[in-house]
């Protein structure tokens, strides 16, 4: 999508949710691999520390591999500038000191890949957290939220994974990527995590978008899933309560590779919502 259909799409999408009283907030994080020119992996804090940059650099779990945070906030068209803004800050600083930062979703095979991971709860125009459990239960706005999100993920991938090479990310067993199309609670092999840290910050983690995504659309894509699913009223499949890995779940499995995710959604409801603007 260029810029005008991205910024015409997420406008609408806002406008949609707006209409029924749904305001999104939204937190990002951004994993990246910070290494020496000769791509020697080493497990040394002081390469991140070296950028000196004013941001909060967390390490991950691979070697040299590191996180950034935003905010959580309502401008999401904010929200969106600062990941960008923080990508290219990062890539220029790195070169300054004779490093590089990879962005890129599986750089290296045994190693975990690089994940754009977007916390989202939905307010209402009194900011209440729409996400907070209601006497012990689920809110219904959570859960159409995830049935709606795992309903339109195959359609939306190309924009989660949007490069060939992007799809080896979902391979393996390594616990930080999801395979599966599902939902757990603090579960980091299902592609929907419900965190534990939270009572009124009650919110999901979208897993699935890769580091080097357009965040533009994959918010969008996530604001679709989620639009059609309190609209359509959709209740998400079963609860994940182990590894997504493991062959006794039989959730639908993520698209395999990028042709695959490219024809599903080129004969998908999302492409006509686009198409339509």
């Amino acid at each position: 999508m260029n810029n005008l259909k991205k910024i015409s799409l997420l406008n609408l999408l806002l406008s949609e949710l707006k209409s029924l009283d749904l305001f999104p907030v939204i937190g990002t994080e951004t994993e990246f691999y910070l290494l020496p020119e000769d791509n020697n992996l080493q497990d040394s804090l002081w390469q991140a520390d070296k950028l000196q940059l004013n941001l909060i650099i967390e390490k991950e779990k691979g070697l040299n591999q590191f996180e950034i945070r935003t905010n959580h906030t309502r401008d999401i068209s904010k929200a969106i500038k600062e990941v960008l803004e923080i990508r290219k800050l990062i890539n220029n600083q790195a070169m300054t000191q004779n490093m590089k930062a990879d962005f890129s979703a599986k750089p290296f095979q045994e190693q975990p890949g690089n994940a754009f991971h977007v916390h989202l709860h939905l307010e209402n125009s009194k900011g209440n957290n729409l996400f907070i459990k209601n006497g012990g239960l689920e809110s219904e706005f959570l859960l159409y939220s995830i049935g709606g999100l795992c309903a339109t993920m195959e359609e939306a991938m190309v924009f989660f994974a949007p490069y060939k090479d992007a799809y080896a990310r979902y391979i393996g067993n390594l616990l930080e990527s999801p395979s599966k199309i599902c939902w757990g609670g603090n579960n980091r092999s299902a592609a929907i995590r419900i965190p534990l840290d939270q009572k009124f910050n009650r919110r999901l983690e979208h897993r699935v978008s890769c580091s080097d995504s357009n965040p533009a659309e994959v918010i969008c894509a996530i604001f679709y899933g989620v639009l059609r699913g309190i609209k359509e009223k959709r209740l998400p499949p079963e609860k994940l309560f182990g590894n997504a890995f493991l062959d006794q779940y039989d959730y639908p499995s993520l698209p395999k590779d990028y042709a695959q995710a490219k024809k599903l959604f080129e004969n998908s409801d999302l492409k006509k919502f686009i198409t339509d603007l």
